[in-house]
């Protein structure tokens, strides 16, 4: 399986995965095959972001099955899934550390693990928002 990440630097599985998929100065992908990481290379990024329609197309020819991402814009994420390619939001840290997980227990349980992961965090959030508001003086 190919899995592209926007990274931070063009260290590979020692970058961080970055903020923005569209304006990410290096992409990493990975080839997992069997649960095991078979190979890494590093892309530059655009100096300036391309159109939304060309993500699907151009991930599709490259044969890139996942791409996982922190943020992506609306457009990009729908271009991009519009071409079978499943998309996976909310990752942080580092992109060894996502590759290790997705080969351990393949990336549809990885997805469920982030989102699971990310709405604990809302969940919290909003928690403490709701007390910090229910403590204000008013």
């Amino acid at each position: 399986m190919l899995v592209l990440f926007p990274s931070e630097d063009d260290t590979g599985t020692l970058s961080n995965v970055a903020k923005d998929f569209e304006t990410a100065r290096y992409y990493t992908i990975a080839n997992i095959i069997e649960g095991t990481l078979a190979d890494t290379k590093i892309k530059a990024g655009y100096a300036s972001p391309p159109p939304p329609s060309f993500w699907g197309p151009a991930l599709s020819r490259m044969k890139i099955q996942a791409v996982v991402v922190n943020n992506i814009s609306p457009d990009v994420e729908g271009s991009i899934k519009s071409s079978g390619i499943k998309v996976v939001k909310g990752v942080t840290g580092l992109v060894g550390d996502a590759i290790d997980w997705i080969a351990d227990v393949g990336i549809d349980e990885f997805e469920e693990m982030i989102n699971l992961k990310n709405s604990k965090q809302t969940v919290v959030a909003a928690q403490k928002s709701q007390g910090q508001q229910a403590s204000s003086p008013g």
